[in-house]
């Protein structure tokens, strides 16, 4: 994926590596499951719908940093933002995701 091909080149690691950094973050910020959830909420405007479309961005763009972060062997401590982030994607709708977009991009 272009994804992890962007983060391999940035990060100076192999393709593999980026891959299995972009995967743990994922899995341990939570970032999967808002992305399921942003993906299954509901936009019934052009407007939700443009909402969905920037969070989503914003999930990707975290997660690379968040994988970049790893990656360095930097540690954040986010029990409260992966908590927010878990609660977020259980409720699933596009507000909830939104306010753990944010929180997770002021992680990364």
């Amino acid at each position: 994926a272009p994804a992890m091909l962007r983060l391999a080149g940035e990060a100076g690691v192999a393709p593999e590596q980026a891959a299995r950094a972009w995967a743990e973050a994922g899995e341990r910020f939570g970032l999967d499951a808002l992305r399921a959830a942003a993906e299954a909420a509901p936009a019934p405007s052009p407007l939700a719908a443009r909402a969905r479309a920037e969070s989503l961005a914003a999930l990707a763009l975290a997660q690379a940093r968040l994988a970049q972060a790893l990656l360095a062997g930097r540690t954040t401590e986010a029990a409260g933002v992966v908590a927010l982030a878990r609660e977020a994607a259980a409720e699933g709708g596009l507000v909830a995701v939104g306010v753990a977009v944010r929180a997770l991009a002021a992680l990364a």
